[in-house]
């Protein structure tokens, strides 16, 4: 099966077929309309989700919208994609504080150590942690699917199209918590866990967003969700 999306063609996974039914197609074609052409991530990432497998999918990570800055947002939530080693990330806290907390699990740490000592060991060797380029993909191959509730957002406008994309969004996250029961959500911060509400309590970990560096409870770095889900290997 193939859709089009802003001049894009996706071959879709035959997992999500019975999703993609005549009306949530014809849905796509208005929000196609709906956004314009200033929008990122480019129109070949933004439905990238349809490359999984969902029949395998084990964890699903939630994020809010792209990032703005242009050819920085990839598709996938979190995954920051204009950089191509983890001493090129400087300013996006999300992401800073999933790498210290992906150091803090594979080095047995009882503290989060600070930025600097992380990427002190990433050279070394002590911490082999895969690339930014690399990460991500592995992820993905290992079952977890990392989408934003928005799929699309301005250029250097974030949150413009959240409620454009409400609806669909609304209506694939359901889909996917129905096809798969089992799956744990990691849903961290208010907009997250209200978006996916409908989601059973026994599939959720939730947090403060990982953007706060804050070790008391609930917070991202104290509720620690990846070392509450290793079936993934969450490094290499």
């Amino acid at each position: 099966m193939k859709i089009n999306f802003c001049e894009a063609t996706y071959e879709i996974h035959s997992s999500w077929n019975s999703f993609f039914t005549t009306e949530r197609i014809i849905h796509l074609r208005y929000l196609e309309h709906g956004i314009g052409n200033n929008f990122t991530p480019p129109a070949a990432n933004v439905l990238r989700f349809t490359d999984v497998d969902l029949d395998k999918v084990r964890v699903i990570i939630i994020g809010q919208d792209p990032y703005p800055q242009q050819g920085v947002a990839t598709g996938r939530s979190f995954e920051v994609g204009n950089i191509e080693r983890w001493g090129d990330l400087k300013r996006n806290a999300s992401l800073l504080n999933i790498l210290k907390l992906f150091h803090k699990n594979y080095t047995n740490s009882d503290d989060i150590s600070p930025i600097s000592k992380v990427r002190d060991d990433i050279d070394a060797g002590t911490f082999p942690i895969l690339p930014p380029t690399e990460l991500f993909t592995h992820f993905e191959e290992q079952g977890v699917l990392m989408l934003n509730a928005a799929f699309t957002c301005e250029i250097d406008n974030s949150g413009s199209h959240m409620e454009k994309w409400k609806h669909f969004s609304t209506e694939l996250l359901t889909f996917i918590s129905n096809s798969r029961p089992q799956a744990k959500w990691f849903l961290w911060g208010k907009d997250a866990q209200e978006f996916c509400s409908f989601v059973p309590e026994s599939q959720k970990l939730t947090s403060y967003h990982p953007r706060l560096f804050d070790q008391k409870d609930g917070s991202f770095l104290k509720e620690n969700h990846f070392a509450k889900c290793p079936e993934i290997n969450w490094v290499k």
